[in-house]
């Protein structure tokens, strides 16, 4: 029997074959991030000495198969760094790992329970091995073998789940793939420390590089409370570089911390400005997130800003995301009027020169004018077409829903509205509950502030 890997167009299939009868057996395992861009493996699989296991390290995953059948034995085991070799146990069912941030952990196979790291150096790790009698961990740093005995201290998943879920907040999935082996700095680095106490004293691009990749897992999770603590470290270390600034300001904003995100958002956009590059998308962000936070007054003085410095841009793009966010609180911080002017010039332009996805918004945009011009049947006459398209983007749609609802109950017709509301207020929740990609917050948000005014205005029939 061999296993077959084949490069696939963004990723890999591993397949298995009979060398006896050259035929493809049942079994298939799919994955991306296996192959460099010659098409060889990244890191060497292993089997287990029994054969009975497949060892396959994936980017910061280490997948257990059964060689017979390629399916997963148990969760994916993460880690904080991209593995770089894996080592099974010659008769415990234990398996090795080194990693790309110098250190080694071992699992148990049985139950998926991390052991703390028994080696976390700065020097560089080559390799790591068990002893034929499995009771050492052979490792070779920067040329010199150290031997050390196999000290097994126990953490178990449960743990794990409970203390992400003391920083995170919130619950896993049942599969437990959501569970992380991340809390370097608090517990595995001290051990690290408390084994070899004159070789652990790390240098700030150690402790940020560090950070850095705790926040990314975390971040990949959408488990932004866990990722700001060592988001923070970061910016401590680097307070001025643009992407860390705008890295913490959009942490905060997915974490619901509204105020420090507009603040930091504030403080970027200036950074750019005092290096002549454009920043009117950061005060975009700014100017959602003060009014998500309740701040109408910073909320009002921005939108007043942008529209003066922004009055005469002849960029449809601009005048509609400055005309959007007038339109966004019950109360226009600026004469709807003036607001009204941006959005129809954002339209003409669009008309002469369309830009690449942005003409369903700049309709979205015109139909919450519309609304709030209390043109109530045009509004909802602008919104219809969004909320019936197939193509529109779901959270567009609900943008448009929240809108027309309003607009219908301002028409007194209250069924049709109270329907509409309820699609909108479902997409919410169920938004809500899943995990997004980061940045999502925006448009999210944005919708979550006219929901709030929706669900006030609009009456149950």
């Amino acid at each position: 029997m061999i296993i077959f890997a084949s490069p696939m167009q963004t990723s890999c299939e591993l397949s298995i074959w009979d060398l006896e009868t050259c035929e493809r057996l049942p079994g298939l395992f799919r994955c991306e991030g296996l192959l460099t861009e010659r098409n060889t493996l990244k890191v060497p699989w292993k089997t287990s000495p029994d054969g009975r296991l497949l060892g396959l390290p994936v980017g910061d995953q280490l997948a257990i198969l059964d060689s017979s059948s390629l399916e997963r034995r148990i969760r994916p085991l993460i880690h904080s760094s991209e593995i770089l070799q894996c080592v099974f146990h010659p008769s415990l069912p234990l398996v090795a790992t080194r990693c790309e941030d110098r250190s080694v952990r071992v699992w148990d196979l049985e139950n998926a329970c991390l052991y703390m790291p028994v080696i976390g150096e700065k020097s560089l790790i080559n390799w790591v091995d068990f002893n034929s009698k499995g009771d050492m961990l052979l490792a070779c740093l920067d040329g010199r073998l150290h031997i050390r005995p196999l000290s097994l201290q126990p953490i178990a998943l449960e743990e794990h789940q409970r203390i992400a879920r003391i920083y995170a907040g919130r619950e896993f999935i049942a599969s437990g793939e959501s569970s992380v082996d991340n809390k370097r700095l608090l517990s595995d680095w001290k051990y690290s420390k408390d084994l070899s106490p004159n070789d652990t004293n790390p240098s700030a691009t150690q402790l940020r590089v560090w950070n850095e990749r705790l926040a990314a897992n975390y971040v990949r999770r959408s488990m932004w409370q866990a990722a700001l603590p060592h988001y923070l470290q970061v910016y401590r270390l680097a307070p001025n570089e643009l992407r860390v600034v705008n890295g913490l300001a959009m942490l905060y904003c997915e974490a619901g911390r509204f105020a420090e995100g507009a603040t930091e958002f504030g403080r970027y956009a200036s950074l750019l400005q005092e290096r002549n590059e454009d920043e009117h998308w950061e005060r975009y962000l700014s100017i959602t997130a003060w009014l998500a936070a309740g701040n109408r007054e910073e909320y009002a003085s921005e939108c007043m800003r942008q529209l003066e410095r922004h009055q005469d841009s002849k960029s449809a793009m601009i005048s509609e995301r400055i005309a959007k966010l007038c339109f966004l609180a019950h109360e226009c911080p600026i004469d709807v009027q003036d607001a009204m002017n941006l959005v129809e010039r954002a339209v003409s332009w669009e008309i002469e020169k369309p830009t690449p996805g942005l003409a369903p918004w700049t309709q979205l945009c015109h139909g919450m004018g519309l609304h709030r011009t209390g043109k109530y049947a045009e509004a909802t006459e602008k919104l219809m077409p969004l909320i019936d398209g197939k193509e529109t983007i779901p959270v567009l749609k609900n943008m448009a829903r929240t809108f027309a609802a309003m607009s219908l109950a301002g028409l007194g017709r209250d069924s049709e509205a109270q329907e509409m509301l309820q699609s909108a207020n479902q997409y919410e929740s169920a938004s809500q509950r899943a995990p997004h990609a980061f940045g999502e917050w925006l448009d999210l948000t944005q919708l979550s502030i006219v929901l709030r005014e929706a669900r006030a205005n609009v009456k149950h029939p």
